[in-house]
């Protein structure tokens, strides 16, 4: 008699490949925050537990993990990211013009927390001033904050630790962000148009 063999294809492979190294990771994580006061614990403490789950139609039982949903967790990221995507496709369909813009800080080697309350009180200060209104209708803001690791400075070729660095990506329903400067004509050349941009950064860093 012979046995049926079912051989994993290599994108399944890497597909549980990558899993385990996010379930590694989430270990590792839940190692480091254990002392951290606050829910961020409790709530990555409870992923990965295994659930028990029975059909209603056949009764068959099924064991699943369950998930915390955590934007952080190196497991739930990646779906809640996926969410994120859809939602925020759903928006930039709903705007005339669509336009992404990406505000940077510099890095900041003290507070984290400190910083980031600057960069936001920053932001609101500038979404208040009258041209904003005038440009945008409407939009959507996603945070992103980031500090390398060594073994990740080592491997980009960086040197000494740069600290934390804060960006905060905005999908506006704009047809041209700007303050003063005027935005290019139509058939405006390519160094035209980036002399432009160089203008209006320089312009809007100043407010």
């Amino acid at each position: 008699r012979l046995a049926k063999q079912v051989r994993m294809s290599p994108s399944a492979e890497s597909a549980e490949s990558s899993l385990d190294r996010s379930r590694a990771l989430r270990s590792k994580l839940l190692e480091k925050i254990e002392e951290m006061p606050g829910p961020f614990f409790a709530r990555l403490s409870k992923c990965g537990q295994p659930l028990t789950l029975l059909c209603n139609g056949c009764l068959t039982p099924r064991t699943v993990e369950t998930r915390c949903r955590w934007k952080c967790c190196p497991v739930c990221q990646r779906a809640v990211t996926a969410a994120s995507a859809a939602r925020f496709k759903k928006i930039a369909a709903s705007c005339q013009w669509p336009l992404l813009v990406t505000f940077n800080a510099k890095h900041r080697k003290d507070d984290g927390v400190a910083a980031f309350r600057e960069m936001r009180a920053a932001l609101v200060r500038l979404r208040a001033q009258v041209w904003w209104k005038r440009r945008v209708k409407g939009g959507v803001a996603c945070w992103e904050v980031s500090r390398l690791s060594t073994k990740e400075r080592r491997s980009r070729k960086l040197g000494r630790d740069q600290g934390w660095h804060f960006h905060c990506h905005m999908l506006l329903d704009c047809r041209w962000l700007y303050a003063t400067t005027l935005p290019p004509p139509p058939h405006a050349s390519k160094e035209e148009r980036k002399e432009r941009c160089r203008r209006i950064n320089e312009e809007i860093a100043a407010l």
